[in-house]
C-alpha cells in the first residue's frame, strides 16, 4: 500500500514538473512558429507529454522500488543532473535526481519521507481517490454530451450538404453554428441566425467547420479533456488549453474569407457547450486577427510544421525527472 501511495505523489510531483518544463519549451518553439494549426498542436504538446510518460516511461529504477531511503544515503552522493545535448541525431533535454549508485528519485520520494509512512498513506490514497472522481465525473459529462445531442438532433432538419459534410438545422436558439459529434460530426445552425447570413457568410462558416472535420478536432478535444480529468491537479492548464483553443479556431479560420468570417462571428455570441461539440461563437481577438493579420503563406506554413516537428521529436525526447 506505501509502495501505492508513493507511486501517486512520484506522479503529482512528476507530472507537474514535466507539464510546465514542456511548456517552457513550448514557448521557445512558438518564436520559430507562424501558422495558427502548427500553434494549436505545439500547446498540446504538454498534455500529450504527460500522459505519454506516464504509459511509456519506466519506473523500474525509482528509489521506493527499491525499498531505499534518499534522505538516508551519504552526504553528497544525491545529485541533480540537467542535460541538454543530442541522442544520434535527435537533441534531447533531461532533468534527473540521481543517487551515487544511478538509481532515481523524484520530489514524491523526498516529500514522503519528510511526512513519514502515515502522511504519505493519507495523501497519496487521497490523490487515487480523487483522480477516480474525477475520472467518473468525466465519464458523466460524456454520458450527458450523449443525451444532450439526442435531445438536439429531435429538433433538428435536414438544411444542406457542405464538401460531405451535413448542415442541419434547428429550432432551438443556440446563438451560435456549432460542430457536433466525434466519428461522424454534423454542422447544427439555429433558424434564426441561417436568415440573418449572408450566402457568402454562411459558405465562410462551413469551410471553417470543415476544418474541423478534416482535423478531427471534436476527437482531439474530448481525448485532450479526458488527459485533464486525470491530471485534474495541474494548476492553470485550463489556461494553456484555452491558448491552444484559439490557435485552434484561427486556423480553421484561414481557410473562410476573413471579410465574410469577420461578419458571421459578429452576429454571434460565445456559447458553452458538453464534450464533442465545438461552438463557431464570437471573440473581439479573433475578429481583429482575421481582419488584421496576413497568414504565413505556403512556404510559413510549411516551416512552422518542420519547426513543429522538431519541437515534437525534442520534448518526447526529453525526459524531464523519474516520471
Amino acid at each position: 500500500m506505501e509502495l501505492l501511495a508513493r507511486f501517486s505523489l512520484n506522479v503529482f510531483f512528476g507530472s507537474l514538473v514535466t507539464f510546465y518544463m514542456t511548456y517552457f519549451f513550448i514557448l521557445l518553439f512558438r518564436l520559430l512558429i507562424k501558422s495558427p494549426r502548427a500553434l494549436y498542436l505545439l500547446f498540446l504538446l504538454p498534455f500529450i507529454k504527460i500522459f505519454s510518460d506516464l504509459l511509456f516511461s519506466s519506473h523500474s529504477q525509482w528509489v521506493f522500488q527499491q525499498g531505499e531511503y534518499v534522505l538516508k544515503q551519504p552526504e553528497n552522493s544525491r545529485t541533480l543532473n540537467a542535460l541538454i545535448g543530442y541522442k544520434g541525431a535527435c537533441p534531447f533535454a533531461a532533468l534527473k535526481f540521481n543517487l551515487q549508485d544511478g538509481q532515481l528519485f523524484s520530489f514524491g520520494d523526498v516529500f514522503s519521507e519528510f511526512i513519514g509512512e502515515s502522511l504519505t498513506l493519507f495523501i497519496g490514497l487521497a490523490l487515487i481517490i480523487l483522480t477516480i472522481l474525477s475520472l467518473a465525473r468525466f465519464g458523466l459529462h460524456l454520458r450527458k454530451s450523449a443525451l444532450w445531442k439526442k435531445a438536439l438532433l429531435n429538433e433538428t432538419y435536414f438544411y444542406d450538404r457542405y464538401k460531405g459534410v451535413v448542415v442541419y438545422s434547428t429550432t432551438r436558439d443556440l446563438q451560435s453554428p456549432i460542430l457536433v459529434g466525434i466519428w461522424k460530426p454534423i454542422i447544427i445552425c439555429p433558424d434564426l441566425l441561417l436568415k440573418t447570413f449572408s450566402y457568402e457568410e454562411k459558405m465562410a462558416i462551413f469551410s471553417h467547420e470543415k476544418e474541423h472535420v478534416l482535423w478531427k478536432d471534436n476527437f482531439v478535444n474530448g481525448f485532450i479533456h479526458g488527459i485533464c480529468a486525470f491530471f485534474w491537479f495541474i494548476p492553470f492548464k485550463k489556461t494553456v488549453l484555452q491558448k491552444a483553443t484559439y490557435y485552434r479556431e484561427l486556423g480553421c479560420d484561414a481557410k473562410g474569407d476573413p471579410l465574410h468570417l469577420a461578419t458571421a462571428l459578429k452576429k454571434t455570441q460565445s456559447i458553452n457547450l458538453p464534450i464533442g461539440s465545438i461552438a463557431f461563437s464570437s471573440s473581439f481577438n479573433r475578429i481583429k486577427w482575421i481582419l488584421e493579420k496576413k497568414g504565413p503563406g505556403k512556404l510559413g506554413t510549411v516551416l512552422s510544421f518542420i519547426f513543429f516537428l522538431g519541437g515534437a521529436l525534442f520534448i518526447f525526447g526529453s525526459q524531464f525527472l523519474p516520471f
